[in-house]
């Protein structure tokens, strides 16, 4: 294939795209606990979701069922964790205060060590 018929399937498939630019940001809510407390049950977890995700993100999210394994203070766990994705425009500035809050929440409720969150650039479109 030429140089200029590659040229313009890239300019045809590119004018297709209106997306603008967004943050895909996972928040790894863990279940386990240090010694001496409770973990937290799936009906805590409802709560949450509930009580302080939904109403700070009422435009959407999605959350999905993971199992991990870290290394924490209290040694090596294997954990039933929640992974919460939330894609937001870039500029937004109330999007990233928010999720940093419910970490805070997070871990304050349910005793964690860390509450992990990894905000990467992505481009979205409806």
């Amino acid at each position: 294939m030429s140089g200029a018929r590659l040229a313009l399937i890239f300019l045809v498939a590119a004018a297709c795209r209106t997306a603008s630019p967004w943050t895909r940001a996972e928040v790894y809510f863990g279940s386990q606990c240090g010694p001496g407390c409770t973990a937290a049950s799936e009906a805590d977890w409802e709560r949450f979701v509930a009580d302080q995700i939904a109403p700070r993100f009422p435009s959407g999210f999605t959350v999905f069922p993971a199992r991990g394994h870290w290394q924490g203070d209290a040694g090596p766990q294997d954990e039933q964790t929640h992974v919460l994705i939330v894609v937001f425009p870039s500029g937004d500035p109330g999007a990233p205060a928010k999720l940093t809050e419910l970490r805070k929440l997070y871990r304050e409720a349910f005793h964690q060590e860390a509450v992990l969150e990894i905000d990467v650039p992505a481009t979205a479109s409806f």
